[in-house]
């Protein structure tokens, strides 16, 4: 069974430097994406010659925010995890079921490892950041046609 050990300092420091990291990555990336999506708004009022860009940008709006709630709720899971406020012994197994009663994970027949649950917490702070990088690309897309349809 992967559960997180008692006395195991090192999964607790692991939990706690990617709660961080999470909500760093949710903070930042979501700033972005939020400053993208009034850049995009802007530009439509405007009636920008070309909107497609910048309607895009705003087409992506609602993915970022979940994926930026999701990286807030995981780095809430991953704090209390590192603290120590679920009982360390069945941490894991424990938030697995919880996952599973609220219907945010369907029931798994073995617990997934910290490490396992890691990697996806990375995976998902790719995909806001490459959501967040794209909502950035179509701004400047529609930025750079607005100023050449301008000219």
């Amino acid at each position: 069974m992967s559960a997180l050990g008692a006395d195991s300092q090192a999964d607790r420091s692991l939990c706690s430097t990617t709660a961080q990291l999470l909500a760093a990555t949710a903070r930042c990336a979501g700033a972005l994406g939020l400053l993208c999506a009034l850049l995009a708004a802007l530009m439509l009022f405007q009636r920008t010659p070309n909107p497609l860009a910048a309607a895009l940008a705003l087409a992506l709006l609602p993915l970022e925010r979940v994926l930026a709630l999701r990286l807030h709720f995981d780095a809430g899971l991953f704090g209390d995890l590192a603290r120590g406020t679920v009982n360390p012994v069945l941490a894991l197994d424990a938030l697995d079921h919880a996952l599973a009663a609220l219907r945010l994970r369907a029931p798994a027949a073995v617990s997934r490892s910290l490490a396992d649950r890691v990697d996806g917490a990375r995976r998902l702070m790719f995909w806001h950041g490459a959501v967040a990088a794209a909502r950035l690309a179509a701004v400047l897309v529609a930025l750079a046609l607005g100023r050449a349809g301008a000219a």
